[in-house]
């Protein structure tokens, strides 16, 4: 769901003048991918569902990871019926997607939703490939790469450093998340 996030502030910032649909695809996707998210968290917070905002457990982030769902698949219900911002849809799809695979992993393992994210948007950045803009700039493509894996090297280390992954939960967090990324892009 950052992804989705993370390419509405460059789409944003990419466009010379706001205009009113910007700012409402902006403010959905505020409200639907971390607003509620945040406020629901709050709420199992108090009720005792979740104890901290690491989510520990495995257990812990079952909840969580439906509403996830739950929020996701509402927007995405919402961008269909009212036929509204066709480019975030597929990328709803994939977050959703992504999201659904971390719960099913989850029931058994935890695996690191850090890295399944950061492996997704080492496989968008790569897919996308030259022309990539940041800012209204043209960006070389291998120094965007390069961002991107330095990224997912320093999260890698600070969820071990933490004790909150073990290896094989981050590396394959992130290889999921390429993989999938990737079957998602080229195949679907």
């Amino acid at each position: 769901m950052v992804l989705i996030q993370f390419y509405l502030q460059l789409s944003v910032l990419n466009r010379p003048k706001l205009d009113q649909a910007t700012l409402l695809k902006g403010l959905m996707v505020f409200l639907f991918l971390m607003a509620l998210p945040v406020l629901s968290i709050i709420w199992l917070k108090k009720i005792g569902r979740v104890s901290s905002w690491e989510m520990e457990s495995r257990k812990e982030r079952t909840v969580p990871f439906l509403l996830m769902l739950v929020f996701n698949t509402t927007l995405y219900g919402f961008l269909v019926y009212f036929d509204l911002f066709p480019e975030l849809k597929n990328l709803l799809l994939l977050g959703g997607s992504l999201v659904a695979f971390a719960l099913l992993v989850n029931l058994f393992w935890k695996i690191s939703i850090h890295m399944i994210g950061l492996g997704s948007l080492a496989s968008l950045v790569s897919y996308n490939g030259l022309g990539f803009h940041v800012f209204n700039v043209e960006t070389n493509l291998l120094v965007v790469i390069t961002c991107a894996l330095v990224a997912a090297v320093l999260v890698a280390f600070s969820r071990y450093k933490l004790k909150a992954h073990n290896p094989a939960q981050i590396i394959a967090g992130w290889i999921a998340g390429f993989a999938l990324t990737t079957f998602w892009l080229y195949i679907l």
